[in-house]
């Protein structure tokens, strides 16, 4: 198990009252995550027609519609390591938790799905696209590239800052996370390959691969919450 640095390490305190959120630890503490798989505390929460779900008669969710699949680029790597911590590096940026469920198209959670993520280095707070450039790490060490198992209510989280913007051929790319979601035992292909994007981001519209149903619902504590939904 991987824990975060402890509270009394961190420059900011956002930092603190965001694994305080997530995982209830006390300063120094190390975590409880919520059981073997790793999700972490996660209250019930009811499908959305945000979060792609059509609701039957009587408001019951029936169906969920799958999320929209997007190339996984050229930054991704095998032997992505097991952790959920990934704001270990002492960055400069913006605190943010990614959670969310792996469901399959009928709504229901899957327990033990496995979820990766990666994405582009931090920005400082305020950045505009151009101030800096963001990159993707190619070290051994892996840089904000996690993976994580979802528990049995289908939940994942990881702790992280939210990505910059990087400059590719053609032009910046909006801030986005990778993520690839394996089910049912499978071990090569993964069931699920997409792109999770913020609100409010200047280059969403000039993007190709944006799409509506990515976007994370950020609260005002940083918490950016978005479901995959894997036809499966």
């Amino acid at each position: 198990m991987t824990h975060p640095v402890p509270c009394s390490f961190r420059a900011a305190s956002r930092r603190c009252s965001l694994l305080f959120l997530v995982c209830g630890c006390l300063p120094g503490a190390p975590p409880d995550t919520g059981g073997p798989a790793g999700g972490g505390p996660y209250p019930p929460q009811t499908p959305s027609d945000d979060d792609g779900t059509t609701d039957g008669e009587g408001g019951d969710p029936e169906t969920c519609e799958p999320s929209g699949p997007a190339p996984q680029g050229a930054f991704y790597r095998r032997g992505i390591p097991t952790r959920q911590h990934l704001d270990t590096y002492g960055h400069a940026g913006v605190p943010i938790v990614l959670r969310g469920r792996v469901r399959n198209i009928d709504c229901e959670p899957i327990f033990n799905a496995r979820v990766e993520i990666w994405h582009a280095t931090p920005t400082r707070a305020g950045a505009s696209p151009g101030d800096t450039n963001a990159v993707y790490d190619t070290s051994a060490e892996f840089a904000y590239y996690g993976r994580t198992a979802t528990d049995t209510d289908g939940v994942f989280t990881f702790i992280t800052l939210k990505p910059g913007w990087y400059l590719s051929e053609s032009g910046y790319r909006p801030a986005h996370i990778h993520a690839k979601v394996w089910v049912g035992g499978h071990l090569v292909d993964a069931q699920l390959t997409t792109q999770i994007f913020f609100e409010d981001d200047p280059l969403n519209s000039s993007y190709p691969w944006f799409g509506t149903g990515m976007v994370a619902r950020m609260d005002n504590l940083g918490v950016a919450t978005k479901d995959l939904v894997v036809d499966f």
